[in-house]
């Protein structure tokens, strides 16, 4: 077997000889007649998922087991563990999406070298349950969230203390656009919670106001920006609830960072964002809110960048390196204002380190 096929692993390919079905027991019997070991093994890999995008965790799991059986797996018994990890990945990885995540996670967490990319793909996956939206009481959403993390990380025991933890960031950053984004309801109420769920709540909602609220237009000014800011702000101080339509894919909508984050913000809590971003966590709600704000008109790709840099001689240093960060992100160093920057003591650093786009 060609090396190139030895390591075709934690990626999806088409089936080069024929299309895999989309049935069962249909593709199950083409596992069965397939003659090449290679093809054999990549097809039961291919049923697993199937049957973990249907829901049928046994029989994934089944399907995963055949693996052992081929003469690939007797002859090479360590690319046989590489492939069992490989079909624990997409198992896990399909049920998530299928809605069962803390099985997905079961089998993520026996998914070896791609355990930690099994988590990322499953947590975000995840489709929100029909039973949640903002509409719910904060204290209702709040046992919700705590009740689902505690079942998902039940499943990651045996994995060490790092990947634990990164997952459950993960799963806490993911739960407010569960709750906010796509759904075409912004009820602000569950968004003034304190603790974690309230900061993952909080950049649900703003990116879900951001959404609606520019989602007929794609030029604005600065001022036009900050007033939008103001708006939505006030109406979340306010608790008054937007409504607006609803979109089935809102995560493809916005632009995402990188987690930027320099040697001066190590203390501050953060927030995992979908990306793979990091965003800044005050312990005040009101200022947690404008973080999460001001992210959120990253998101939106059509925020001038002259914009952010407003708030960077803001008297509160998450918001000032929030605007840092973000300044960079959208390429604001190219802009007009980007060489008459002043040196300002903190975040200089976000200048500094910033790659230039085109």
């Amino acid at each position: 077997m060609q090396l190139s096929i030895l390591l075709w692993l934690g990626c999806h390919t088409e089936h080069t000889i024929e299309e895999w079905s989309r049935t069962p027991e249909t593709l199950k019997y083409q596992c069965q007649s397939e003659t090449s070991p290679e093809l054999q093994t990549t097809c039961w890999v291919q049923l697993a998922a199937l049957e973990g995008s249907l829901g049928n965790e046994f029989k994934g799991i089944e399907a995963c087991a055949e693996i052992a059986k081929l003469p690939l797996s007797k002859t090479h018994p360590e690319t046989q563990q590489v492939w069992e990890w490989e079909c624990a990945f997409r198992l896990g990885e399909e049920l998530s999406a299928s809605g069962q995540t803390a099985k997905g996670l079961r089998h993520c967490a026996m998914a070896g070298r791609f355990t930690q990319n099994c988590i990322t793909h499953s947590i975000w996956r995840t489709p929100t349950p029909a039973n949640a939206n903002s509409s719910i009481s904060a204290s209702k959403l709040w046992a919700t969230a705590q009740e689902t993390h505690n079942l998902a990380m039940g499943n990651l025991q045996s994995l060490s203390t790092d990947l634990q933890q990164d997952a459950s960031n993960q799963l806490i950053g993911q739960f407010g656009l569960q709750i906010y984004l796509g759904s075409g309801v912004a009820d602000p109420e569950p968004a003034h919670l304190t603790d974690q769920w309230g900061a993952s709540l909080r950049t649900g909602y703003a990116l879900e106001r951001v959404r609606m609220a520019t989602a007929e237009k794609n030029t604005w000014t600065s001022d036009q920006i900050q007033a939008l800011f103001d708006d939505i702000l006030h109406d979340w101080q306010q608790n008054q609830t937007t409504k607006g339509n609803p979109h089935p894919n809102a995560l493809t909508l916005g632009r995402y960072g990188e987690a930027r984050l320099s040697p001066l913000e190590t203390e501050y809590k953060k927030l995992h964002l979908y990306g793979g971003g990091r965003r800044l966590v005050h312990p005040k709600p009101s200022i947690d809110m404008q973080i999460a704000l001001i992210e959120a008109f990253f998101w939106y790709p059509h925020t001038p960048p002259i914009w952010f840099a407003r708030w960077l001689d803001h008297e509160e240093d998450t918001i000032k390196n929030t605007g840092a960060k973000l300044f960079c992100l959208s390429n604001g160093l190219r802009s007009n204002i980007g060489s008459k920057l002043p040196t300002i003591p903190g975040i200089d650093w976000h200048f500094s380190t910033c790659p230039l786009r085109k």
